[in-house]
């Protein structure tokens, strides 16, 4: 154990209790964390079966959701604790990862206090046990053995019926420390881990909770820009090469605060002769298909009208791709910004520059042909994904899906795909056809899609009966090329 790490180990700690201590006071406040569902993985007659639990998001901020769900007497406390320290890049300072785990330690404390088992690399077992002494006493250290397989997570748990809680620091090491018997519930921050463990699940008769953890807007900005949104706006628009246009309100009150009504940001840049109009959202807001209708109408009325228009956005929806591919319009661009911003002197700066690093354009499933037919007691819904990319962005084609799935009856909230692609089909599906109990009324049907990163996107469609209805206007099915044979599935 080297010196330096001694001298700022009591640094490290005091820090990690103030961050701990304040998600701890807010668990039963307004600005409590939530663990949000989004998806839900079940098989046909399997709703009486424990699910399993996915929590996207920082670990800190998944243990801080589940010490609020215990508050509120939502869930009981885990009856197991694994936690695997193994640095996922091996080039982690080692004082890095111990700032990043102490307040999860002293969070683990308030909601696992018979302690659990953490494994970690044997050079960090000496200061481990200083920090684990000072935050989370019961818990045991995992001693080095002569084979590098996962611990036995089996003996941990106590019973089919006990829950396990797993968190692990190395991604390629995540999905070995998960328990074949009981429910467990994990926490991730990786949304590649996170779509590889949703299809090892769909491999299984086991279900699956998939929820999100401080991703909503409005808590992402609470916690990353705080009361200086605009100054975050404005960095954005300096880092992609505008110049801010003169608007007729000031955008921060005396007290540095967001105007109301400053939702947007407006800026101006000549890129090869072509006047184009930036237009960037709040911090705190999501991007959508009214973004679009804002940003086309301020384009339209300028004087002289502007050329382009790019909409720079911090959280898109997820089914913006779609409505981009809708208008057709080569002079729409969109990006989502990809850097944080961090506090310099007064103001924020990002580290997005107008080279585009900093920015991704946004990519996803773009349409989808969906026809809905049937008889008496049951429906036929036949689903083809769209394969042709948009010309005039990097858009991602349905090669680079790398799963997809098809809720017959979207609530707009809570996706429960009845047909999954890995589970119910075969590599390099895109057509499936679905039998489903018969509706009289239109159905709302989402299509998801997840890429190579992990990244969801989704085509919604109101599907009347008989009525075949194109989130594109063409049919993916060329004149003279053969059609995908669709998947038939009962539902």
């Amino acid at each position: 154990m080297d010196v330096p790490l001694l001298e700022q180990l009591a640094r490290l700690l005091a820090q990690g209790r103030r961050d701990a201590q304040r998600l701890l006071d807010a668990t039963g406040g307004r600005y409590r964390e939530r663990a949000v569902v989004h998806e839900t993985v079940r098989r046909v007659g399997d709703a009486n079966r424990t699910p399993h639990r996915l929590l996207c998001g920082d670990p800190a901020l998944a243990l801080a959701a589940l010490c609020s769900e215990r508050r509120h007497g939502g869930a009981s406390p885990p009856d197991a604790v694994v936690i695997d320290l193994h640095p996922a890049r091996q080039e982690a300072p080692c004082a890095m990862r111990f700032a990043r785990w102490i307040p999860r330690f002293c969070l683990l404390q308030a909601l696992a206090p018979q302690g659990g088992r953490v494994s970690a690399p044997a050079g960090d077992h000496a200061a481990l046990r200083l920090v684990l002494d000072a935050t989370w006493p019961f818990a045991v250290i995992e001693e080095a053995r002569a084979t590098t397989g996962p611990m036995d997570t089996q003996a941990i748990a106590r019973g089919a019926a006990a829950t396990t809680l797993v968190i692990a620091e190395d991604a390629t090491r995540f999905l070995s420390r998960l328990p074949a018997q009981g429910a467990w519930i994990a926490c991730t921050a990786d949304a590649l881990v996170a779509a590889r463990l949703r299809r090892s699940v769909l491999a299984t008769p086991a279900s699956l909770d998939i929820a999100n953890v401080g991703a909503t807007p409005g808590e992402w900005a609470r916690r990353h820009v705080g009361t200086r949104p605009v100054d975050a706006m404005h960095a954005a628009l300096e880092a992609f090469g505008a110049t801010p246009l003169l608007q007729t309100t000031a955008g921060t009150t005396p007290s540095g605060r967001r105007r109301a009504g400053m939702e947007v940001l407006l800026g101006t840049c000549v890129r090869d002769g072509v006047r184009t109009l930036v237009w960037v959202d709040a911090p705190d807001r999501r991007t959508s298909d009214a973004t679009l209708c804002r940003a086309i109408t301020r384009r339209d009325v300028g004087a002289p009208r502007w050329d382009r228009v790019v909409v720079l956005g911090w959280h898109f929806a997820s089914t913006f791709a779609q409505h981009l591919a809708l208008r057709s319009d080569g002079r729409i661009e969109a990006y989502e910004i990809q850097a944080l911003p961090r506090p310099r002197r007064a103001c924020v700066a990002d580290d997005a520059v107008a080279a585009h690093p900093g920015f991704r354009a946004i990519t996803g499933l773009t349409g989808a042909w969906i026809e809905r037919d049937g008889v008496h007691d049951h429906e036929w819904i036949a689903v083809q994904l769209h394969e042709t990319a948009r010309p005039d962005a990097a858009s991602e084609t349905a090669d680079d899906v790398a799963d997809w799935s098809i809720d017959p009856d979207h609530d707009g909230e809570v996706f429960r795909g009845r047909w999954h692609a890995s589970r119910d089909g075969h590599p390099g599906v895109r057509a499936a056809r679905l039998c489903v109990p018969w509706r009289a009324g239109p159905r709302r049907v989402c299509v998801r899609a997840i890429d190579g990163a992990g990244r969801l996107s989704e085509v919604v469609m109101v599907v009347r009966h008989r009525t075949g209805i194109h989130a594109i206007a063409t049919r993916p099915a060329a004149p003279g090329r053969p059609a995908h044979s669709p998947v038939e599935a009962l539902c």
